[in-house]
């Protein structure tokens, strides 16, 4: 299953009230932490792990449809940022931002959110 719909399906379930056991599981195991994690590692394209494509190279070769993964990450990072105004939740809203800057000179439908 594609990152997009298990942000998807997991953001259904994170959003439900706070009393269900069933939406807490969703908000602790959202998949929107790892793309966050993995989302910081390809801005600062560390050198030594081979599995992580540095982000100037997605821009470059990326298709235009990962820019709707990529708004859907900032559609989550602000809804988390809203609910918790943490600097951490702050600073992944801020990276995915910065990150569909990046890919607004290729693909014009990225520069559309601009919070």
């Amino acid at each position: 299953m594609s990152d997009r719909a298990l942000i998807m399906l997991y953001e259904a379930h994170a959003t439900q009230p706070e009393k269900s056991k069933v939406s807490a599981y969703f908000r602790d195991n959202h998949p929107i932490h790892r793309c966050n994690k993995d989302m910081l590692q390809s801005v600062a394209a560390i050198p030594e792990r081979r599995d992580q494509r540095p982000l100037k190279s997605c821009v470059k070769e990326g298709s235009p449809f990962l820019t709707a993964l990529l708004y859907q990450m900032a559609v989550v990072d602000e809804r988390i940022h809203r609910e918790n105004g943490t600097s951490e939740s702050l600073e992944a809203l801020n990276l995915m931002k910065m990150v569909l800057r990046k890919f607004d000179t290729r693909w014009k439908s990225a520069g559309k959110c601009r919070g």
